[in-house]
This record gives C-alpha cells, sequence and structure tokens, in this order.
C-alpha cells in the first residue's frame, strides 16, 4: 500500500511540475509574440529565424525564435536518429513547443542541427538558402507569376508584390470585418 500511494505521489508531482513548465511556455510563446510585433525591427529578427524552419507552423517558429533564435534546422529526436541518422548530443536542451494534436495541449520538444552528431549513414538536412546568383531567376519568376515590379532588388521585388497581394484582397476582407 505504502508503494502505491509513493507512486501516485510521484506521478501527481510530475503533473504538476509539467503543468507550470506548460504554462511557462504559454507565457513565453505570449510574451515573444508582443514582442515581435512591437517594433519592424523585432519583426525582421523573427523572420531571420523563422526562415531557416520555414516548414513548421508559426506558433513553432515563434517559440524556437524566443528559445533559440540562431537555430538553424529544427527536428524531434525521433526524427534526427530514425530519419537523418543523426543523433542528438548528449546534454543537448530541447526547445519546447506546444502540440495540440492530443485531447489535451502538451508540450514536445525539438533539437537544432547543431544539437546533433552524424553517425554511420548520416543526412544533413536540406538548408535553403537564397544565393546572390538566384536574384535573376527568381526576379524573372515573381515578374511571370505576379506581374512587373519597379525594382530590381529582390527584396524591394517582393515587398512591392506582397502590397500589391495585399491591396487585391484588402477590401473584400475588409467588408467582412464589417
Amino acid at each position: 500500500m505504502a508503494n502505491g500511494n509513493k507512486k501516485k505521489k510521484g506521478e501527481r508531482q510530475g503533473s504538476v511540475l509539467a503543468k507550470k513548465k506548460y504554462d511557462m511556455i504559454t507565457e513565453l510563446y505570449m510574451e515573444a509574440a508582443k514582442e515581435v510585433s512591437a517594433k519592424p525591427e523585432n519583426w525582421m529578427a523573427f523572420l531571420n529565424s523563422a526562415c531557416r524552419n520555414y516548414r513548421l507552423p508559426f506558433d513553432e517558429q515563434l517559440l524556437i525564435y524566443a528559445q533559440r533564435p540562431d537555430a538553424t534546422a529544427c527536428a524531434s529526436m525521433e526524427l534526427w536518429n530514425e530519419d537523418m541518422r543523426r543523433w542528438v548530443k548528449a546534454g543537448s536542451k530541447g526547445i519546447a513547443l506546444i502540440n495540440k494534436d492530443g485531447i489535451r495541449p502538451r508540450l514536445t520538444y525539438v533539437f537544432d542541427v547543431a544539437d546533433t552528431r552524424p553517425v554511420r549513414g548520416a543526412r544533413m538536412p536540406y538548408l535553403w538558402e537564397l544565393k546572390d546568383e538566384h536574384h535573376a531567376a527568381v526576379l524573372d519568376t515573381l515578374v511571370k507569376r505576379y506581374g512587373e515590379t519597379e525594382s530590381q532588388d529582390i527584396g524591394q521585388a517582393l515587398m512591392e508584390q506582397a502590397k500589391h497581394a495585399v491591396e487585391e484582397v484588402y477590401p473584400e476582407l475588409l467588408a467582412d470585418l464589417a
């Protein structure tokens, strides 16, 4: 009987600790959301981090930014171990994410590629990068897909195209809001 009570007490303590950690990560998320939207420079810093983990949803990108803004490629330990044949180094600290797929939200953890080491047959993740020599091809594709731009600078051209896209849907969305 005493062992059963100890087990239940240990489970309750673990549950309380997990709840505190979950609350802490939720608060971190809310603070990060306020911070990145406070100033254009903060938003740009977030985008510089988020672009390296572009396949992840926004909320996960935000939590990665809040905990490890320098992370370049994040994945679960299982993906690193099984698919990529890269072991997570001992002592590496995981990046907490909120998983809402189950009955109750819970924390899951991802690790950056810098936290891993290759083993035989290891694969390196593809780290997307827009190199200077590709700017002309990207600009050409933008023009073919979305129309002419005034700028030949890739950043300015993307901003111009984004502005046109917003202007195109803005009246309809504004009507929906009203």
